[in-house]
């Protein structure tokens, strides 16, 4: 006859915690991909106007930034995110050059000044992922701080946050300090 050791007995109030630890991953999944939804929608809003008056400043720094000139000359924001966007930017470009939509950078610079909403939409939906990401920041500091269900209500909030959302769909530095 074989004997377990107590560690290999079903432990009910084991299977209990698990089952919460389930549902708050669950839970957590959820309020991330109605965060990243909400954040998405709007993603393609104006284009390709431009109604934020510092949305193209910001991203004309980064396109800058990506052709050479590492000094953004623009230091009303900080400049990790003009940097972040010149790597996206860089991204897209070389993405639009492998599927065969641009052949060099200067039918970039041509495609940019002409309908930059490729760019745009790239850069925007780099801010929204890192709205996203403030939203799984904001589970784990409630969690750490009160618990779980706590976390998981304060990462909810901050998803259905109109203005959150709003600042997450443009290129616009205020998402990061949300």
């Amino acid at each position: 006859m074989v004997s377990l050791k107590a560690s290999e007995r079903s432990n009910p109030k084991g299977a209990h915690v698990d089952h919460h630890r389930l549902v708050n991953r669950l839970g957590l999944a959820g309020v991330l991909m109605l965060a990243f939804g909400l954040r998405v929608y709007g993603i393609g809003f104006g284009l390709p106007q431009l109604y934020y008056w510092d949305e193209p400043e910001i991203l004309n720094r980064a396109v800058q930034v990506g052709g050479g000139d590492l000094n953004p000359h623009f230091f009303i924001y900080p400049t990790l995110y003009i940097y972040v966007l010149a790597f996206v930017s860089g991204f897209y470009f070389f993405l639009q050059r492998a599927i065969g939509n641009l052949h060099d950078v200067e039918q970039f610079a041509v495609e940019y000044f002409v309908d930059p909403s490729g760019v745009y939409l790239s850069a925007r939906l780099a801010t929204c992922l890192v709205g996203t990401a403030c939203v799984l920041l904001m589970y784990h500091a409630g969690r750490e701080l009160f618990g779980r269900t706590t976390g998981l209500l304060a990462a909810l909030f901050l998803a259905v946050s109109a203005l959150h959302s709003s600042f997450s769909v443009t290129t616009h530095v205020v998402a990061l300090a949300a």
